[in-house]
């Protein structure tokens, strides 16, 4: 199972993946910096800088998992 999440900024990715494999929420993860996001907020068309976040995990754990990173 893959989790997928963005962050704001690398830093964040990285405290919040080193807890997820520390507590083996996830086997491995993965992090992608430099993603640009466009959505729409609030009726305006928006532009992020987001680093994303991959977890590898089990069916088993993803929902763990998934409430780490809310927790974080």
């Amino acid at each position: 199972v893959l989790v997928y999440t963005t962050f704001p900024d690398l830093g964040a990715a990285e405290q919040a993946g080193r807890l997820l494999v520390e507590q083996r929420h996830a086997g491995c993860i993965n992090i992608l910096p430099g993603m640009v996001s466009l959505y729409v907020w609030e009726g305006q068309l928006e532009r992020a800088n987001e680093v994303v976040l991959i977890a590898k995990t089990t069916a088993e754990a993803a929902n763990a998992c998934m409430a780490a990173i809310l927790a974080v």
